[in-house]
């Protein structure tokens, strides 16, 4: 699970907080959106939950650990998954190689142990396809399914998505919507995506909330 307790994120020299003491919870399962016009906040969040970036007031917390504002965020970064909007999937390394590169060399995970829970979770998932497979063979749904199989190799506790349905045409749109219901269901994970899309929010979330002018609300 995520909560998250009047965070509070100014950047040097602005005049106002980028984040003015937001405050939600999810549980885990849960799939929770964050939606936002441009220049709204959403990638300082991102960045806040995933550890990337510190804040100055308040409080994240990750399946019982807890970060205060002004203190190193590092803790967040083993317990929270980032799946990028452009997914950055390696086009010269196959599926495979693409899921287990960072268990073993970050982790130091036996190369056969990461390769056989890397078939796991994309049989979970439904990637049907060859260990030689390259992403540019792959649909885009498939693609989007490896990104989150390769984010959930490091095991997190939490999965933070950047505009997963940016640019998508409905019916693919549509497959995103699935695919998170599908991460939920077989694994239990807790999930926050950050959109500007509010019907497809509403249609995939369990909860929605609106960030503008530094304020999170509840949709």
């Amino acid at each position: 699970m995520i909560a998250v307790e009047k965070l509070t994120k100014r950047h040097p020299g602005a005049e106002r907080a980028t984040l003015r003491e937001l405050c939600f919870a999810a549980d885990a399962g849960a799939i929770t959106a964050i939606l936002g016009g441009s220049g709204a906040g959403k990638s300082t969040l991102l960045r806040c939950l995933s550890g990337l970036d510190g804040f100055d007031a308040g409080a994240i917390v990750v399946d019982g650990v807890t970060v205060q504002g002004g203190s190193p965020p590092d803790a967040l970064r083993g317990r929270v998954g980032f799946v990028f909007q452009s997914l950055e999937l390696f086009p010269h390394l196959t599926v495979l190689q693409n899921c287990t590169l960072a268990p073993v060399v970050v982790k130091g995970t036996p190369a056969l142990a990461a390769q056989a829970k890397a078939r796991e979770l994309l049989k979970t998932l439904r990637v049907d396809v060859a260990d030689s497979a390259h992403p540019e063979s792959l649909s885009g749904g498939q693609r989007q399914r490896v990104a989150i199989v390769r984010a959930l190799m490091m095991e997190p506790r939490v999965l933070l998505y950047d505009e997963p349905t940016s640019a998508l045409d409905p019916s693919l749109k549509a497959e995103v919507g699935r695919t998170l219901k599908d991460v939920a269901e077989r694994t239990g994970m807790t999930q926050v995506v950050v959109t500007h899309d509010p019907d497809w929010a509403k249609e995939t979330c369990h909860e929605v909330y609106v960030l503008a002018e530094g304020a999170l609300t509840r949709s």
